[in-house]
């Protein structure tokens, strides 16, 4: 396991759905995201928020109103994975 990192910021409001794709359009065999307070950041307290297989969009739908860091996974087959961090903050 490697460091829980804080990730770019993004505002988005309470109940909102995130859309995330990628560009180009990879071959993603599966993803999942998970989320934790941006307060604890050994990333205790987190959560998943979604998992899908196959390619196409990533949704997500945003937590209650706080700081939060989304760690978003995806795997590429045989390829590996790979993981991104964003600092959501939820009004």
């Amino acid at each position: 396991d490697g460091p829980w990192l804080p990730g770019a910021p993004v505002a988005a409001a309470t109940g909102e759905v995130l859309l995330l794709t990628l560009s180009p359009d990879l071959a993603a065999s599966e993803w999942s995201a998970v989320l934790a307070p941006a307060s604890r950041p050994d990333g205790s307290g987190r959560f998943e928020a979604g998992a899908g297989t196959g390619p196409g969009p990533v949704t997500i739908q945003t937590p209650d109103t706080g700081a939060w860091t989304l760690a978003l996974t995806i795997r590429f087959g045989d390829l590996g994975s790979a993981t991104w961090f964003w600092r959501l903050d939820v009004t």
